[in-house]
């Protein structure tokens, strides 16, 4: 089972494993790992940026 972290900075997320080295996931591929993801962002109450958003400018 991997856990699934967002940056506070870019927005991007990120998937850790116990044995793997963190790598960058999409938006869709959180989402399946972790269903109610938008519930979860919206109670920690922080403004994250929008990835696609960062990478335009």
């Amino acid at each position: 089972m991997a856990e699934i972290r967002r940056c506070r900075h870019c927005g991007a997320y990120w998937e850790v494993g116990a044995f793997s080295h963190p790598k960058v996931i999409t938006r869709a591929q959180a989402t399946r790992e972790l269903p109610d993801i938008d519930r979860l962002e919206q109670g920690l109450g922080i403004a994250f940026p929008d990835p696609q958003t960062i990478e335009s400018e």
